[in-house]
């Protein structure tokens, strides 16, 4: 059955690339409107075209050595632009055909030769890794050069798709004991780059031994790209330098200044870590030449936990416009970026909607269920992510959700489900990683996002059969696994309790996520990516508006932060939300009905609201803007007469600022049901205004 997916999946994209040709033309027209800064007044278009297998690219690309003329630290959106499309060339469009398919994996790093030929950039050359089958600890690098006045302009890119067999690397956290708290499977591939860097100094003559070093990944190779910056950041001397050669042992030493290091990289997930003791804090200033741009809306970015785990990112995060955290910008944002993406291409990354199980249907008998599970997974194999909604009735309760707020909740439950990052070493790793090499690997050109998209619903269906029926789920596994997973439900089945426990308290949310995987999924996309980037770019806005003179697009910048408020309610009936600041007045409004389900009756823009009914309690989920100034009224009601109205309050501190005893998911109980007693925090301390019950 996975098999047949997969050919067909790999019908829809094939293998790709070879056969260059690529110029850059000095006489290339310059962008239109505000070009005086970041080396944009003397940009140049090159031209770049490859092809493979039948597949290509053509397309121009902006370029100027006065890229890298400012130190580091300023970011700079032309370098970013570029970056992001140095990343995306880094990876091939599919797999190898199979396993033995060597004419791939040795044209594997051609795609991103031929981009680095088109900007002018020589001396190239790729480790072993990206040469050969990806295996679980391999990992793609590349490098070439231009000598540009007394420096060496050198460009360092890890490989950011055609993974494969590396998926098992993404779960390999470790207990942090070999890594400085660090991911250990991405320290370790970090290490193997900052080798191969130093092999490629002490190897070439690259005319100057004074580099500028330009990293650049996308997903996994962000997340690699993102430790090697934080790495050799704490390598410089107290004078803000570093000699490469001095401990690799190379002949030719290179000399690497603080400001001259320039690492940008894209959906970066999170392989930094709050607790190392060995480094300064992750959000140091010294970090502050590592850019990471970040689409809230992609839970890849969420990886590895921050919750109980501490994982976060080294540097300076820039963020993309959500209906979260910019409503007000979010329409012209998107308006922009549809524009440089292809208006003609569809758009579904906004498109998340939630879904809900009608228990009746598939709870009352185990074989109405497996039935149910064979038909789902069969049509889902044969027609793709599109046919998922219509096995769900639509879930109306929850407001302005996206895909940051769905993700949120649940990456948050798993991550208290498994309580701390030792746990997940001892009980987790192991079943992960097995699960990995079972469904994402390139046996049959595996590893595409169908073949995960299939692994996730299968877990959240068993995940469902074992809060259902209990031990019966290993009863329910054997009728839609295939032959070579069915033996394996014994040492999977840690992680199918987790997301059975997340599903008893999120059932609407699991369910959403596995039928509108293909919308979440579609947030982690590199073309998207870059025509994000590319909306803060002036050079491509104009370019574009000079060319479409009657669908004109305006300049689209990153936001420095994407922090929210979560609070958890249980118990209530009446609920409104009070935006204090400049007499901006109720946000939120939850009516109630007393003796039954309440309503969201208001939920604007910039908040989301997700309300849930059962049969002896209420429970809302609202997310909010973090540091205005709130008041937060209630009404309590439920069916015991003893209970207890409770609230949470979760902060997500999604900037890079540091603070005393900084916990980027904060927890904390806020509101006891105690008459006329105010509970709460300071309000602009925290920016939490006073919560307190209604009359």
């Amino acid at each position: 059955m996975r098999h047949s997916f997969r050919n067909k999946f790999l019908c829809l994209v094939v293998s790709i690339f070879t056969s260059l040709v690529c110029a850059c033309s000095p006489n290339a027209a310059k962008a239109k409107g505000q070009l005086g800064d970041g080396g944009a007044s003397q940009a140049q278009k090159c031209h770049m075209e490859y092809s493979f297998r039948g597949l290509g690219d053509t397309i121009d690309i902006w370029y100027s050595d006065h890229f890298f003329d400012a130190p580091s630290t300023e970011y700079n959106p032309h370098l970013a632009t570029l970056s992001s499309l140095c990343a995306r060339y880094s990876m091939m469009r599919s797999g190898p055909s199979s396993p033995s398919d060597d004419e791939f994996y040795k044209e594997q790093p051609n795609r991103v030769k031929t981009f680095y030929e088109a900007i002018g950039f020589g001396t190239f050359a790729a480790n072993d890794d990206y040469y050969k089958r990806t295996a679980f600890d391999t990992i793609g690098v590349a490098c070439a050069s231009k000598k540009v006045g007394d420096y060496a302009i050198v460009s360092c890119v890890i490989r950011s798709g055609s993974y494969f067999n590396e998926w098992e690397n993404n779960v390999f956290l470790g207990d942090g004991s070999n890594s400085h708290m660090l991911h250990e499977g991405w320290y370790n591939a970090a290490n193997k780059a900052i080798s191969f860097l130093g092999d490629y100094f002490s190897k070439n003559d690259l005319g100057s031994k004074n580099i500028k070093l330009w990293l650049s990944g996308y997903s996994r190779g962000a997340a690699v790209m993102n430790l090697v910056g934080g790495l050799l950041d704490n390598r410089f001397d107290s004078e803000g330098k570093y000699v490469f050669g001095m401990s690799e042992g190379g002949t030719t030493n290179a000399i690497l200044t603080h400001d001259n290091l320039f690492a940008y990289t894209f959906e970066t997930p999170q392989g930094a870590n709050i607790y190392c003791k060995d480094f300064k804090h992750p959000k140091d200033p010294l970090y502050n030449n590592i850019f990471n741009i970040i689409n809230p809306n992609d839970f890849v970015t969420k990886v590895g936990f921050g919750k109980n785990f501490g994982f976060t990112r080294f540097g300076v995060d820039r963020f993309i416009t959500s209906k979260l955290n910019n409503p007000d910008g979010f329409d012209e944002n998107r308006n922009t970026v549809k524009a440089l993406y292809g208006r003609d291409k569809e758009w579904t990354c906004d498109s998340l909607k939630l879904y809900s199980l009608s228990t009746a249907k598939v709870a009352t008998d185990i074989t109405n269920f497996v039935t149910f599970a064979i038909d789902l997974i069969t049509t889902f194999v044969d027609t793709g992510t599109s046919v998922l909604p219509g096995f769900f009735t639509e879930d109306d309760t929850k407001v302005n959700y996206d895909a940051n707020v769905l993700t949120t909740i649940l990456l948050d439950e798993i991550a208290d489900r498994i309580e701390s990052r030792v746990n997940y070493k001892n009980l987790y790793e192991g079943p992960a990683r097995l699960m990995v090499k079972l469904f994402v690997n390139d046996e049959t050109g595996g590893g595409q996002a169908g073949d995960i998209i299939l692994t996730i619903l299968k877990l959240g269906l068993l995940g469902v059969a074992e809060n259902i029926f209990g031990a019966l789920a290993k009863f329910v596994w054997g009728f839609f696994a295939d032959e070579d997973e069915v033996g394996f439900f014994d040492q999977l089945e840690p992680l199918i309790y987790v997301i059975a426990r997340v599903y008893s308290i999120f059932p609407n949310e699991i369910l959403g996520m596995v039928a509108s995987l293909s919308d979440v999924f579609s947030n982690h996309d590199t073309e998207l990516c870059v025509a994000f980037v590319k909306a803060q770019d002036t050079l491509y806005v104009d370019d574009y508006n000079a060319t479409n003179p009657d669908d004109q697009i305006n300049l689209s910048a990153f936001l420095n932060t994407a922090s929210f408020r979560r609070v958890s309610f249980h118990n209530f009936n009446d609920l409104g939300l009070y935006d204090l600041d400049e007499g901006r007045g109720q946000r939120v409004s939850v009516d109630g009905h007393y003796a039954g389900a309440s309503e969201v009756t208001r939920c604007n823009r910039g908040y989301a609201v997700g309300y849930y009914h059962y049969l002896t309690y209420e429970a809302l989920e609202l997310f909010m803007p973090p540091y205005h100034n709130y008041q937060l009224n209630y009404t309590e009601y439920s069916a015991n007469i003893w209970h207890e109205v409770t609230a949470k309050s979760h902060v997500y501190r999604l900037h890079n600022e540091i603070k005393e005893d900084e916990k980027y998911y904060m927890d904390t109980r806020v509101l006891y049901n105690e008459p006329d007693e105010w509970a709460g925090v300071d309000t602009r301390s925290d920016g939490f205004g006073p919560i307190r019950p209604g009359s």
